[in-house]
């Protein structure tokens, strides 16, 4: 979990959590946008390493709610190292830098966000998802009237099924002039959580459960700059 252990607070008002008194303590990652997957892999290194045989990685972001600006005082030594300094360059900027470097294309970025919206429409379409997705119900207010009503969240409405490249490209860069990041290709504003349920192999078949897929996760780091 990223933040400060969402899984405790969602607990706690109701009580002391269950998984507690069994000694299974759920305990956070940050590792920024990455946490969810981090989270994953750790569970799935430790079941591994034979610390436990059934675990569950979870992440959680709630974007409508925090801000995107970078809030509080940072420490005054980082502006002594570089490297420390480009740590806190902004992901759009950073997105600018890595495809300056790459040679990574803006009909690229577009082509890739075009057929990422497409996937996930046509999955959604089939109801691929639905099982895989909990219905949450929340309230939301309207941003103009302030009127405030209840919903039940049941589909991912960040999927754009009429997204096209050819759309894509009428977009303005939102960074650099001649930049590649827009709002089209870019992530967006999203609040949404997911959680995997893993297990050691033999205890899945013991358990008489069926193998859904088998866990791993390569990781790559680029500079900012």
């Amino acid at each position: 979990m990223q933040g400060q252990a969402r899984r405790l607070q969602g607990h706690l008002p109701r009580g002391p959590p269950h998984c507690c008194s069994h000694g299974s303590l759920p305990f956070k990652v940050n590792h920024q946008c990455s946490s969810g997957l981090q989270a994953v892999a750790d569970v799935a290194a430790a079941i591994k390493a034979g610390y436990y045989d059934i675990g569950i990685g979870a992440g959680l972001e709630s974007m409508s709610i925090n801000s995107i600006a970078r809030e509080g005082q940072v420490n005054p030594k980082i502006s002594a190292f570089q490297k420390a300094q480009d740590c806190l360059l902004p992901m759009g900027i950073t997105s600018e830098n890595v495809a300056h470097r790459y040679g990574v294309t803006r009909q690229e970025q577009d082509q890739a966000a075009s057929e990422s919206h497409r996937r996930a429409a046509a999955a959604m379409a089939s109801r691929k998802l639905k099982d895989e997705i909990v219905p949450v119900p929340t309230k939301i207010v309207d941003p103009k009237t302030g009127e405030e009503k209840e919903v039940v969240i049941s589909v991912d409405d960040g999927i754009r099924p009429g997204t096209t490249t050819s759309g894509l490209a009428k977009l303005k860069p939102v960074l650099e002039k001649h930049g590649t990041t827009t709002a089209g290709n870019s992530s967006q504003v999203s609040d949404g959580a997911g959680a995997v349920l893993l297990m050691k192999r033999s205890v899945a078949l013991k358990k008489g459960l069926p193998i859904l897929g088998v866990f791993r996760c390569p990781v790559r780091g680029y500079s900012s700059k």
